[in-house]
């Protein structure tokens, strides 16, 4: 049983958004090396969860009419799988029938949600043998077969949006199964693998999710009541966590580990990338420094046979990445087959492995007098050795200073999605003196004012942020705090992703627990502004790559409503214990940051210089206006037209957007003379 009560001064300064993908990513196995769910545990679990919550407390009938839903969803969400016949009677269940589920929920009974996996079974048998008649034969038909899929239907405007309305009909269903496939096998050609390993790729990925339902392995034996009850339990406690707010999650292991991977940035294994490739795993990288890369008779490009001596052909990746990982100083003996063919064994050691890829990207441009840093923070981070975004933000400008005087710097936040409050809070303490930079507030409507102590300020000059519909979060905060103190001018979307809640998160706890993830409270800059669903709104306008897509809060099912606090730029101390206070009026109020107002008179202008550049760029223009871009290449002396695929259009726009907030900063440096 998990304790939060206990871990609450660990976990309420976790801020994170957590993308969880929209299928499980738990395998049939995956839960091998984790204390097996039974069905017992709901109850207790949930408990647990309604207790930190910050607005739900129990199981209701709204509550389990949601979780009804998402228990459906996550199944079927690309509608592949379920006639609207069979699905619309599961989800439009009458209140009496609520009201029995949420008596039954009381009494671990859960019989209603057998019969619905016993529904989804018999969809998956159907959508096999669909995919089994599907007609692909080779990547140069996908495009054209696609389009003809889409056009014969009978119904021109079948949805085939995520989540859309389920088929009515079997043939409309046929219809679904076939547009799914081949999106995925284009996607599978983009990465340049053959068509057959790819058609391979596709069904093996597809069973193995399907797999989770079946209650079968690999080899479509039917795993054992332990196991089938570990499944079942975690895809309850999957859409009742789910069903509380867009943010709360009961989390698989594969899940846990990537969102511990991300705050902490090190993991304990062997440093391995590993890429599956039909039913086949291959290294494709070796982290520096890790117990792979100093072994010296490994390369990339072998593939793993077994593990400890059990050979691996029957698992699936997220069984084959646990069996990597254990305790620090364990040894893993691997099989390994060379390009060449040669089998080999090798001994390697687990050990933290340091991750230093998505931290932080630093370059510069020369400009008269110094140079423009340019910052590129990709998360928000903490781990033993002393490896935290703040520590890396300081040794970044550190070194470009030795480049040149810095004139002007470019924060660059784009689709950074979080992570750890304080270092957030730090990371914007850099840039004023002392003042709050968040204010949390919990479900007993406790106030928590994070502070920056200290006066010293790394940077004061013009400042730009550089953000995108997908900086959420600690980023978010960084950014509003930054706005508001009038230290930096911000550029790109129109808005950011507007999460303003906090959780509380146990992956980072125990390996051998259940991992979720629970919001407790809300967030507030000192403006008193939330950012929950509006996000902080740019200064100055420069669309990115997500422009003509739905990407936000206020998108999520059941997003936390917005509301606002009193304005802390004078700071109340009121969270302070009256045995401080002196202390805190002595060295800390004297040197709160007063809000710049210098900047935000020259907005217009910046706006109206940006607008003009812009407006001249052909490409940019293009994608605005949703047209395809494109490149003159020239092929045997010849020049042909070809047009981006969505990876070059995307590097193409990302970085004008990137030149022009450059332009941006260069302009207020200007201006700052």
């Amino acid at each position: 049983m998990i304790h939060l009560h206990a871990c609450r001064i660990v976990y309420i300064f976790v801020l994170f958004f957590f993308c969880a993908p929209l299928l499980p990513l738990g395998s049939a196995d995956a839960t091998k090396a984790q204390t097996q769910l039974t069905i017992q545990d709901v109850h207790k679990i949930m408990d647990t969860i309604f207790k930190e919550h910050v607005s739900q407390k129990e199981m209701t009938t709204e509550i389990m009419h949601r979780a009804v839903e998402l228990f459906c969803d996550q199944f079927d969400p690309h509608r592949c799988y379920l006639l609207a016949g069979e699905a619309l009677p599961v989800i439009s269940l009458p209140n009496t029938k609520l009201y029995m589920l949420v008596e039954e929920y009381q009494d671990n009974n859960f019989r209603f949600f057998t019969e619905v996996i016993k529904l989804f079974q018999g969809a998956i048998k159907r959508a096999r043998d669909v995919r089994q008649k599907l007609d692909y034969k080779s990547f140069k038909d996908i495009d054209s077969t696609l389009e003809a899929l889409k056009k014969n239907s009978q119904d021109p405007h079948l949805d085939f949006s995520l989540k859309a309305p389920f088929p009515e009909t079997y043939e409309k269903l046929q219809l679904r199964i076939g547009v799914e496939v081949a999106e995925l096998l284009k996607a599978k050609e983009s990465q340049g693998i053959a068509f057959d390993e790819a058609k391979e790729d596709v069904e093996d990925a597809l069973r193995d999710f399907e797999n989770n339902y079946l209650y079968e392995n690999k080899e479509g034996k039917l795993l054992s009541s332990g196991q089938r009850e570990d499944l079942f339990t975690f895809h309850i406690l999957d859409a009742l966590t789910a069903s509380l707010d867009a943010h709360s999650a009961f989390m698989n292991p594969r899940e846990a580990n990537n969102l511990k991977m991300n705050l902490q940035k090190d993991f304990v294994g062997l440093g391995v990338e590993i890429e599956a490739r039909g039913k086949n795993f291959y290294i494709s990288k070796m982290l520096d420094d890790s117990p792979a890369k100093k072994n010296g008779k490994i390369s990339e490009g072998d593939e793993i046979i077994s593990v400890n001596g059990q050979k691996v052909a029957s698992w699936n990746l997220d069984e084959l990445m646990q069996s990597l990982q254990g305790v620090i100083g364990s040894d893993v003996r691997l099989e390994l087959k060379s390009e060449l063919g040669v089998l080999f064994y090798v001994v390697l050691p687990r050990a933290r492995v340091v991750i230093s890829q998505g931290r932080v990207d630093s370059s510069y441009e020369i400009v008269p007098g110094g140079i423009i840093a340019e910052i590129a923070l990709h998360s928000f981070y903490e781990a033993a050795d002393g490896i935290s975004s703040v520590e890396d933000m300081k040794k970044a400008l550190e070194m470009l200073s030795k480049k040149g005087k810095i004139k002007g710097l470019l924060l660059d936040l784009r689709d950074n999605l979080g992570g750890y409050l304080m270092q957030a809070v730090k990371v914007a303490g850099m840039f004023i003196k002392c003042g709050v930079i968040a204010v949390s507030k919990t479900q007993d409507g406790q106030m928590h004012y994070f502070r920056d102590l200290d006066p010293s300020v790394s940077f004061s000059g013009p400042m730009v942020i550089l953000t995108s519909n997908e900086t959420a979060s600690a980023a978010e905060i960084v950014t509003e705090a930054l706005k508001d103190y009038g230290v930096a001018v911000i550029v790109g979307d129109a808005r950011t992703y507007g999460k303003g809640s906090i959780q509380v998160q146990t992956a980072t706890e125990n390996d051998k627990v259940p991992s979720f993830k629970v919001t407790i409270g809300r967030y507030y800059t000192v403006s008193g502004h939330s950012i929950q669903l509006e996000g902080v709104k740019a200064d100055v306008v420069v669309p990115g790559i997500y422009y003509h897509k739905k990407v936000g809060e206020q998108y999520l099912e059941y997003p936390l409503s917005q509301d606002s606090i009193p304005p802390s730029f004078d700071d109340p101390l009121t969270d302070i214990d009256d045995t401080m206070k002196v202390s805190y009026q002595k060295y800390y109020l004297p040197y709160l940051q007063a809000p710049i107002t210098k900047y935000r008179k020259w907005i217009p202008e910046l706006q109206k210089k940006s607008e003009e550049r812009l407006s001249e760029n052909e490409e940019y223009q293009h994608f605005l206006q949703g047209l395809p871009l494109t490149e003159a290449k020239k092929i045997d002396g010849t020049t042909a037209v070809e047009t981006l695929t969505e990876h070059e259009a995307d590097t193409l726009i990302l970085g004008i957007q990137l030149q022009e907030a450059v332009n941006v900063l260069k302009d207020l440096i200007q201006l700052s003379k």
